[in-house]
């Protein structure tokens, strides 16, 4: 497991590989009875516990600390739909200008 930011061990998720589709028949041959195989599969998650650590030095004290964070998609305004440019010839360039406006929360680079 990775590190996470706080110095800790990353979760560790595990999952059961899926039961065989092998079904149990009933004396008669009627319809199939789920075996103890064949029940669900429940998520398995195991948390890694944080590493043992000693503070270090006569000043060392507990600090609260603040964080803010934005979890949201991109999303953007574009007026723009189409782009069409002239005919250019070898070794010209042309440009296109228009706007691009972040609607999202988060930060997005342009």
């Amino acid at each position: 497991p990775r590190p996470n930011a706080a110095g800790g061990a990353a979760a560790k998720k595990e999952t059961k590989p899926p039961p065989a589709k092998e079904a149990a028949k009933g004396a008669k041959g009627g319809a199939a009875t789920p075996t103890e195989e064949e029940a669900p599969q429940k998520k398995v998650e195991v948390i890694a516990p944080e590493p043992h650590h000693e503070p270090e030095g006569e000043g060392a004290k507990e600090v609260a600390l603040k964080v803010f964070a934005v979890a949201d998609n991109n999303r953007f305004e574009c007026e723009a739909s189409t782009v069409t440019f002239r005919p250019t010839m070898m070794y010209q360039a042309r440009t296109f200008a228009f706007q691009l406006k972040n609607t999202g929360t988060a930060k997005m680079d342009f």
